[in-house]
């Protein structure tokens, strides 16, 4: 295999070449979309066609689009621009949040998870029924990922949002690793607040939206956190990133007609799994041979993270961990091998700060790696189950 075979999806996306085609396009427009005069109305023309679209992959209205520069600014924007609104009242977010959500707010306080990930609904319950005794000032704001960007289990947010609802909480739902994976219908999920970012569907980084539902999209106060212009209907200042939003809109786009073909993956994925649990015990140890595995002993074990047959894995990705081995040793051996991955972050590594590592529960144990699903976007093809093998060859103890 003369390419390296790029495993990082959770992290970021192949830019599509549709979506290169159309940064190109606005690239050669030079009104500011805020302006009255012709180039300025062909400007607005592709920032509001590319609002169609990402609205379109959510299933909401193009106006309740705000357009940002990201995950992290849209997830802040969502919880600490309502909070200006809400004032002193509660702010929930599960363990298992991505850290631009955690630190959003001083006084935030998490729900519990159970083993494998999944939020807790009668945790929730029980902590909003306190926030109701206690005669706050405003609804408790509670925020709760659709996919973890971790591990890709999806969380029970339509739960969520109906224990919410009997505790007149809102909602905020961080849909960054889910959108162009799983179908998305905000209403139906019944949050007030949706999270998502270009660069993790095949658009470009740097571009991201808030999405706004039910009372937040019919008047309630959303205060912008960046001050300046009116742009974005007041509620995100600063001439908006036309050659961004542009990708951002066709990259939505793509990724709502191919939605239907992301369930393939998972021939790719269980065979990588197998693949992985037969053959890679042990490798970063340097044992050699199946035969030395000793599933009790004090050299460690790789256990294969799988999610349960109920529940869906919405990145396609592998994990496994290891109780000896340093995480940054199978990331090493892979990239040695001209794999392409990283420690931390979108991938879970023990002793290498993670995003938020794994769950907050006693079920991780040790060091983790992860491994995304080896798909290309942009090509519009998977590769086929010999580049796993040679996933299996690189890692391997003699490889």
């Amino acid at each position: 295999m003369k390419h390296p075979v790029y495993m990082d999806h959770n992290a970021t996306t192949a830019v599509l070449p549709a979506v290169q085609k159309a940064v190109a396009r606005a690239l050669e427009l030079t009104g500011n979309a805020s302006s009255v005069h012709g180039a300025g109305r062909a400007a607005r023309k592709v920032i509001e066609d590319a609002r169609d679209r990402v609205a379109a992959l959510v299933g909401a209205k193009s106006a309740d689009v705000v357009f940002t520069s990201g995950g992290t600014e849209t997830n802040n924007l969502a919880i600490r621009g309502l909070q200006q609104d809400l004032g002193q009242a509660r702010v929930l977010a599960s363990a298992v949040e991505h850290t631009s959500v955690l630190k959003a707010a001083s006084n935030i306080e998490t729900i519990a998870v159970d083993s494998e990930g999944v939020v807790d609904l009668e945790a929730l319950d029980t902590m909003l029924a306190g926030a109701s005794s206690a005669n706050e000032a405003g609804p408790a704001l509670v925020s709760v990922m659709l996919a973890n960007n971790e591990t890709g289990v999806i969380q029970p947010v339509a739960g969520v949002a109906a224990v919410a609802k009997r505790h007149g909480a809102l909602v905020h739902c961080d849909a960054v690793q889910a959108a162009g994976k799983i179908s998305i219908d905000i209403a139906a999920l019944g949050v007030h607040m949706m999270s998502l970012s270009a660069h993790k569907i095949g658009g470009p980084a740097g571009v991201g939206a808030l999405v706004l539902a039910g009372d937040l999209a019919h008047g309630a106060n959303l205060f912008p956190i960046v001050l300046g212009g009116g742009q974005e209907r007041g509620r995100r200042a600063g001439s908006e990133n036309l050659t961004g939003i542009a990708g951002f809109g066709v990259a939505a786009e793509e990724a709502l007609k191919n939605l239907p073909e992301f369930p393939n993956l998972a021939v790719w994925r269980n065979r990588l799994e197998d693949e992985t649990s037969c053959r890679l015990h042990f490798f970063c140890c340097g044992l050699s041979a199946l035969k030395d595995i000793d599933p009790g002993g004090e050299k460690g074990v790789n256990v294969l993270v799988r999610r349960r047959p109920t529940k869906t894995n919405a990145d396609g990705g592998v994990g496994f961990v290891n109780s000896h081995a340093h995480g940054g040793q199978y990331v090493a051996r892979l990239d040695l091998a001209r794999r392409t991955r990283r420690p931390g972050t979108e991938f879970y590594t023990g002793q290498i700060e993670s995003d938020n590592l794994a769950f907050r529960h006693d079920a991780w144990h040790g060091q983790a790696a992860g491994i995304s699903q080896p798909w290309s976007a942009g090509a519009k093809h998977m590769y086929t189950l010999t580049a796993a093998e040679f996933i299996f060859q690189s890692v391997a103890p003699n490889g």
